[in-house]
Formats: C-alpha cells, structure tokens, sequence
C-alpha cells in the first residue's frame, strides 16, 4: 500500500586578469601588530601551486580549500557570462579514475561536508572531513583538477541545473536588484553582470561545451590555483603529498586584458517594478577603487561605512529606532580586485518615504566629508573592525574561507595583517577625505523598487481579510489556511491522541559548560516556549516576545544604547521562536565577557518592553508574513504553505511569525503578562562555551536563578492533536507570477529523536535525499541525470539550514515530525514531470529499500558527517 502523501506545489503563473599568487611570504616591518593570529605555513611547488597551511585547534578535523583566482571577472568575451559560476559546476561531473557516482562514493565514504561557491573575482572548492582523510582528498581533488571529463550530455544537463539556481534566485528582489546596479554602473568593465551572469547567456551555455573546454585549459593550472588546509594539519606532510599529487601538473600561463572602467560622469537613474507584493527598496552605488591592503583611503572607505550606516551610527537611530521608515540598512564595499562600488541598501516600509531616505542617505554622506568624526568614534569603529574579524574566526572552514579571500585579492596571506595595520592608521581627516572624493553625485547610481502599480504594499488592519494566498488564487484542495492566515478555528489544548506534559516542578538552573582554549564565547539561552503557546488570535505572541528581548532594551539601557555597547567589542545577540522553544544566541570575544554579560542577562532577565521597539518589531513581522513571504520568496512560501496543510486547526498550524490579524490584535501587555507566564527558571535551559572560568559559571547560575518558577496555576504544556492524516494525493496550488515553480510535498511522521526507529529513518532519508548534497538518490537522478533544477532533498524532520553551511539550526526540537521532500524551483513546462518523478521516486524507495552495501555506505556516512554539526562553539 503506498504510503499517504500531501504534496503542495507552489505554481507560478508566467507574466508576460589573471595573475599568479605572490611565491614566499613576505615580511612588512610596518605590522605593529598581527590580527591573524594562527601559526600559517606556505610552500611553492615548482608548477607554481601555494601550498598553505594554518594550525587550528580543531582535533580531529580540518577544511580543505582549494582556491583558484578566476571567476566572473574573468569572463571578457561577449555572450559568455556567468561561465566561471557554471564551470564551477562542471567540475563535480568526474574523471576517468573518479567518476561522478565514484567521486560522491568516496566523499560519503568520509563522511564529508563538501560544496563550491563562484564569485565576480575567484572559484573555491572546499571540504571539511576528518584529519585522517587528507591523502584520499588531495587524491581525488588533484586528479578533477587536472583531468575533468564530461561530454556534451553531461554539459547541457549542467546547464539546466545552473538556469535552476538562477531562477531560484529570481524570485527575490536582490537579484534584481544587483543586476540593474551592475548593469547600469558599468559600461565596459566585467563586473558589469552579476557572478550568475546574464539571463541571456545563461540560456545559452548548453550551446558552449567547446568553449568550456577552453575555459577548463586556460584557468584551472596550478600558477592560478592555492591549496590551503585549516586544522588538524602537518605543513611538512601536506608539502610531501601535494608534491606527489599535484606536482606533475603543468603551469598554465594564460592572460587576458580586462576592461577598464572610465570614470563615471554623470549621475544614472533606474526605477524598478515587482511583480508580487513587497517593501520598497532603494540602492545607492559610488565607484571605488579595488582592493589594496595599504591603501589608508580604501580602510577609510569601510571604516566610513561602519561609522556612517552601522546599527550604532545616528542614521540608523534616526530611521530604524526612531522615525521607524526603515527596516533594513547596510552599506559598504565588498572587496575586489578592480574597481569596484561602494553601496548603500534599505528597504523602506511605506513608498511616500522614498526620497527622504534617499536624502537622509545623501546627507549622511555629506556630513562624513564635510565634518569629522570624533576620536572616541573612530576608536569604536576600529575596535569593532578588530574584534569582528576575530569573531569570524570560529571553524577551520571559517578560517580557510577568510584566507582564501584574501589569497585571491592580493595572492598573499599577509594582506590580511596589512589591511588591519591600514585600519588602525586610519584618521577622521583621512575619512574625511575619502568622503568628499568618491561620493559626488556625478558618481552615483540610483536604483529604485516598489511594487509595479494595483499591488497592495499596505500590511491592512485585522478586520481586513488578510489570507496570505488571496491576490495570488490560492487553491486549497484540503480546505487548510495558508501561511499568514488567521487560523480558522481556536485550537484545542487537548484530545485523546494528545502528547501531554504537566507543569514542571520547580528546579535549578540547569547549566551545560563546554570549555575551550577558544577566545571566543557562545551562550544560548533556551526557554520551552514557542508559537504552540500562542493564545487563539494572538498567533505571532511567542515570537515577537522574543523578538523584543533581543532586539530591545533592558530596564537599564534603552536598545539604541545597548547597540552603542555591543558596537566596540562586535559582540551580538539573536532570539528566535519556532514551534516549542524560544532560543537566544550570544557571542562574545573572552576579551569583553565582562563588559558583555551584565548587559545580555539585562535584556533577558528585565526586559524593557519599550513601545516604540514593541511597534517597530511588530510591524516588521507583519510586513514579513504579508510582503517578504507572500512576494519575495518563493521557496519558504511553499514549505510553509506544506506546513499548514499538514497542521490545519493544530498548534502547530500558522507560520511562527504569526499571522497578520492575530499581530495586530496583540498588546505590549500581551506581552508582559506572556513573559512572566512563559520565562521561568523551570523552562529555562541554559549553555556555555568557551574559556570561561567557575567563576562566571556561577554567575550566570546564581543569576538565571533570580526567574520565577512557574506558578502552580499556569496552565500545563499544551497537548498536542494527532496531526490528520492525508487521503491519498491532496494538492494545494498557490498560483502567482514568478520565473519558475517551487514543489514541497510531505507527510506527517510519527516519530521523533526519542525513538529508536527514528536513526533507522535517518539513514533511510540520508539515502533518499540528504540535505546539499549528492548522496540521495533525488539529488542523483533528478538533478544529476537529468539537470530538471538546482537541488532535490529529503527531510524526516522539520529542516532549517544554518546560514551559509548545509548543517541545521540547532535547537529546534518538536514533539511531532514530519516527512518531505524539497523540489527547488524547475521551469513552469517541467513541473508537473518533477512532481511526478519525486513522488515515483519515494514510492520505489518504499517498495525496494536500499542494499546492504547502501546501508553500510549511508550509516558510516552520517556516523562521521554529524560530527561537522557541532564545528563552532554556538
């Protein structure tokens, strides 16, 4: 019998240089001091490959990088952009010795975390496994770099995948958004389009596999290529094996001249429309130079933006915090090799406020040439450069990530020291300067979004209909709400299928410590409350509560003036709600633990609850729930729609942000009382990582402590229904104007970590459709054999990615789990066929299994890749 499956399918109606790395290392007297602060080690091959180590405490582990100083800068031939980014992808497609099933074979055997990224100026490969596996890498890594083989199918599939990844992009208004910046700033030089390149080229490449070869011969040499190794390492080990893996590997040589972008003369305009609802964006754009670590005008520049548009800078006070136009601002230059530009971007709540953000931008800028910054806040900014990038250092891949880029922009690893040597001889008058040079009108380019004219960009009031799914012709083939919909009925706390918990009893504080010779320190703070705890009409009251503990002030300190202490040290805090916890996350520099702690206990244990930041953060998760989700991404807009088709009349059944009626309808006293009820010592769960000592353990036991028990009338732990099975195939269409289809399908599951048949699942899924990777066999057959989309995985509990890695959030347990499959966007023509293959797929799974050999395969796999979960002390 198959198995019951719900399947929501989001539809989309269709609207009509080169140089070679620095050989040695050379030694500055200049540097007063070193900011990279582990022991590094370079060797030169004779065939030109930077052979580089870095000692990092991590037993047991290393990450292999493999760095090649080519990307969309690169690409100087007319139609053929974007071809650094797709190569990047051709080279996971095999050699004689490895093919691409072979290759996959040996990395899942390590149990490996393996990925590549491409961008405007270089390529990187990277691996993070076991120290143990650095022959088998530099085995299988040295032979694709030096024989790759593909044939034209093989091409063209690729090229699909790639056209995939674009219009997974396409749906959210930054690509765009860059593309016009790009496009419109430069007129010769190739930065003119994005690293994705132009659409128009994009569809072109399954007609370039002669050309891909050309590119293969021209930039994957070893005088154009770094191996760098972050761990668990031995320099003289690495050298002996990468002499004998890469060392007959022929120097390449290959030059091309890239255009040169002339000064820009007169101030250029663009307004853009969006399709689908969305906050207005506005995006400002100078030209300046590229990157050159010992050049004070280039540090003057960053240090302006921090000074200028960071969260502790007055424009920020005044848009954010105060007048509240502005959900979002940032500003800076991102390092290239040539010039490149310094941006300015905000997403504006109401469209009238466009121009005065603009001409608050404007004047911001103004006054940094104009008037100089004073010395207590150009220390500030300097030590929150500082202590930021000590902050990054957090992993071995971190570490060989921030190595890599500074390896591509200058070739050697002591830019790194030589740019935060620049930074500290920054003056007021040499930002000053930078200032009044680059940023002219005659500099500037100006790009504008808002929503194209008869769609609604105003969040309405609850006695408004506000189903998410209402301007795009939702079609509820099970009758459930979709995501930002009021619930259709009070769910019930209980029912005999329940899970049901009482109030527990009053207890210590319960403390987990995990030392570390790390001069970094992480603490979480985890209460077992969440959106389940929602009240009937007030869904979103978990999740703004946490929102104002993090993201608000103390009853010492107002937010604006916590931002203010936090800045000089870069240390931060984040609170989140999902289902049935509520989790902040605190890192620090050992430095400023002492100057920190008392300030994050504050906003924890007597929070502010200011009205001003109450309305400033409940506006912004209506706006996400009515704007960011309904028009601007279409990938968490069909997991969720999946979601509430599995939950309907169930606690679990409304996005965690809440829903659109039922924020309005809650209180700043709704939300005092829902702290007082919910953040007791008896839900609290707390962790400590790093070099800290008894001492500040106690602490922060003996202050936890201060929270109440829960009292003995609070209500118990809220029951939960039995999720309601399917019946058969049920379909939830969600029809709006977007490039391409994004397809979630699922299941509920009974099953969770605490039973024993869930490792017998996991490895199951693992070989289904393990997360960003081509271990499943859904990644294998419809993306590998038949290029339908970008990405295809399996889930046997709810999924949500780290930030940039493809580990999981840590810290989201649910009582009930759910199955499903994740189809990243296939073109309108191919969505049904890819609907159907998945859905083929899982039933083949069902009735086949997997082979002894696949099972011993998949489970040494996870046995050793679970291990990478837990790389950073957070």
């Amino acid at each position: 019998m198959k198995s019951p499956i719900t399947i929501t399918v989001t539809l989309f109606a269709l609207a009509v240089g080169s140089g070679c790395f620095a050989a040695g290392v050379s030694g500055d007297a200049a540097l007063s001091r070193k900011i990279f602060p582990f022991p590094t080690h370079r060797s030169d091959l004779d065939n030109g490959l930077a052979v580089i180590s870095v000692a990092y405490d991590s037993p047991g582990i290393i990450a292999y990088y493999t760095v090649v100083r080519t990307g969309s800068r690169n690409e100087v031939e007319s139609g053929l952009s974007g071809f650094a980014h797709f190569f990047e992808h051709m080279m996971f497609r095999g050699t004689a010795r490895f093919s691409q099933e072979k290759y996959n074979d040996v990395l899942k055997s390590l149990g490996a975390d393996s990925n590549a990224f491409t961008s405007d100026d270089w390529t990187c490969y990277h691996i993070t496994a076991s120290s143990s596996a650095l022959e088998t890498i530099m085995d299988i890594e040295s032979d694709r770099f030096q024989n790759l083989e593909y044939d034209e199918p093989s091409f063209q599939k690729e090229a699909r995948a790639v056209l995939g990844e674009y219009n997974k992009g396409a749906s959210s208004p930054f690509l765009l958004l860059d593309e016009k910046m790009q496009d419109t700033s430069f007129t010769r030089h190739t930065y003119k389009h994005t690293t994705l390149g132009f659409l128009r080229d994009i569809e072109d490449m399954p007609n370039q596999y002669a050309y891909s070869r050309k590119f293969f011969e021209r930039w994957y040499r070893p005088d154009n290529c770094a191996v760098v190794v972050v761990g668990d390492v031995d320099h003289a080990r690495l050298v002996q094996l990468a002499q004998k893996y890469y060392g007959g590997w022929p120097r390449g040589g290959a030059k091309v001249d890239i255009p040169q972008e002339p000064p820009q003369r007169e101030e250029k305009k663009i307004e853009l429309t969006w399709p689908n609802r969305t906050l207005p964006y506005l995006y400002v754009g100078y030209h300046v130079p590229g990157f050159d670590p010992k050049s004070r005008e280039l540090a003057a520049l960053d240090l302006l933006a921090q000074a200028s548009f960071s969260e502790s800078s007055p424009l920020y006070r005044k848009l954010v915090l105060e007048e509240q136009k502005v959900e979002m601002l940032t500003a800076g230059a991102d390092a290239h090799r040539d010039p490149t530009l310094f941006t300015v971007l905000c997403r504006i709540k109401s469209e009238r406020d466009v121009a005065y953000v603009r001409d608050a931008i404007y004047q911001s800028l103004a006054k940094a040439g104009s008037e100089p910054i004073s010395e207590e806040r150009l220390a500030a900014v300097q030590s929150h450069v500082r202590y930021g990038f000590a902050m990054g250092l957090s992993s071995p891949d971190s570490v060989a990530r921030v190595l890599g880029m500074f390896l591509e922009l200058s070739g050697t690893a002591d830019s790194i020291n030589q740019l935060y040597a620049t930074y500290e001889s920054v003056t007021a008058s040499d930002i000053q300067a930078a200032a009044r040079k680059y940023f002219a009108p005659t500099n500037r380019t100006v790009v504008t979004l808002t929503a194209a004219r008869g769609i609604s960009t105003h969040t309405r009031p609850a006695t408004a209909d506000t189903r998410i799914g209402q301007d795009f012709g939702i079609r509820c083939a099970t009758g459930t709400d979709c995501p930002g919909d009021a619930p259709a009925a009070a769910t019930p706390h209980g029912g005999a299928a329940g899970t049901s918990a009482c109030a527990p009893a009053a207890r210590e504080v319960n403390l987990i410590v995990l030392p570390s010779s790390s001069p970094l320190i992480a603490l979480r703070v985890l209460f077992r409350v969440g959106s389940q705890d929602d009240p009937p009409g007030k869904e979103g009251l978990a999740a703004l509560t946490a929102a104002l503990i993090a993201e608000g002030g103390s009853r010492k300190l107002s937010y604006d003036q916590i931002l203010e202490q936090f800045y000089p040290m870069a240390a931060d805090i984040s609170g989140r709600a999902d289902k049935e916890v509520s989790v902040f996350v605190a890192n620090v520099h050992r430095e400023k633990l002492d100057e920190f702690y008392p300030i994050l206990s504050g906003m924890i244990l007597e929070p502010r609850f200011d009205p001003a930041d109450f309305e400033r953060l409940r506006e912004q998760h209506a706006n996400y729930l009515s704007k960011t989700l309904r028009g601007n991404d279409d990938e968490a807009l069909g997991k969720w729609t999946l979601q509430l088709a599995l939950y309907p009349h169930h606690l679990y059944g409304h996005v965690d942000q809440g829903t659109v009626a039922g924020l309005a309808a809650i209180t700043l006293d709704d939300v005092r009382q829902f702290y007082r009820a919910h953040y007791t010592v008896s839900a609290l769960e707390l962790g400590v990582a790093g070099g800290v000592d008894d001492s500040f353990v106690a602490r922060v036991r003996r202050d936890f402590a201060a929270l109440p028990n829960a009292p003995a009338e609070s209500a118990p732990a809220p029951l939960l229904e039995r999720p309601r099975s399917p019946h058969e195939l049920e379909l939830t269409i969600v029809a709006k104007d977007a490039p391409a289809t994004a397809i979630s399908l699922g299941f509920p599951v009974d099953l969770s970590r605490g039973d024993d048949d869930f490792y017998a699942l996991a490895v199951a899924n693992s070989y289904l459709g393990e997360h960003r990777t081509f271990n499943g066999r859904l990644m294998q057959n419809m993306r590998g054999k038949r290029g339908l989309n970008y990405g295809d995985y399996s889930y046997i509990e709810n999924f949500i990615q780290d930030g940039g890695s493809t580990f999981p959030i840590p810290n989201t347990p649910r009582r009930q789990q759910y199955f499903s499959i994740w189809i990243r966007p296939v073109p309108h023509d191919k969505a049904v066929f890819a609907l159907r293959q998945a859905v083929r797929e899982l039933d083949m799974f069902v009735t086949d299994g997997l082979s002894e050999e696949s099972f011993e395969a998949t489970r040494q796999f996870l046995r050793n890749y679970s291990k990478l979960w837990v790389q950073t002390l957070s």
